[in-house]
């Protein structure tokens, strides 16, 4: 089982940023991180802790700047372009710590079923393309396992080669920068 990359979290909003609650708020949460679920991956960088945590209501990532579980903790939301989707997340998680029934995930902080079909296609024809598969079996090993593989003239012009080629090329492109899209809740 790989553990799940840390990302940047001006790059990521559905990454809840925890940092240490001013003394005027006695009230402010303190929480057991363990008690919350595993920690799936771990990152100290000086006052910054990284974490993935993961239970049974999901996956969520935290960036705990200059405190720790013990602190009293405060939430920060850069208003930025990404802020309705902070919101969410940040509320997402508050509602974990509170043991509140989850509601049903806003869109953007995960990929649909579809979509994360498409994602995993893509993966494999850039891996594919990488360990020097032919693109005619690219085609029908990923995208259309269950086809007959056509000849030469018939694979010439076929939407089976359009699609592949098609799909090839967004691949490329998530790969080169849509990314960075797709991180920030964008759906192409």
């Amino acid at each position: 089982m790989h553990a799940p990359a840390i990302w940047k979290p001006s790059l990521l909003p559905t990454c809840v940023i925890l940092d240490r609650a001013p003394a005027s708020f006695p009230e402010a949460l303190s929480f057991n991180i363990e008690k919350l679920g595993s920690i799936t991956a771990d990152y100290v960088d000086g006052t910054d802790h990284h974490i993935v945590l993961e239970s049974r209501r999901g996956h969520q990532r935290l960036w705990m700047h200059n405190c720790d579980c013990e602190t009293k903790t405060s939430f920060t939301i850069p208003a930025d372009a990404n802020f309705s989707l902070r919101l969410a997340a940040t509320q997402r998680f508050y509602r974990h710590l509170r043991g509140l029934k989850q509601r049903r995930l806003p869109p953007g902080i995960s990929p649909t079923r579809y979509q994360r079909l498409r994602l995993i296609q893509l993966l494999q024809l850039l891996d594919a393309e990488n360990e020097g598969m032919r693109r005619r079996d690219m085609a029908f090993q990923i995208l259309y396992p269950k086809h007959d593989v056509p000849g030469n003239i018939m694979w010439k012009a076929s939407h089976e080669r359009r699609r592949m080629y098609r799909m090839l090329g967004d691949a490329h492109q998530l790969c080169a920068s849509g990314y960075l899209t797709l991180l920030q809740g964008g759906t192409d």
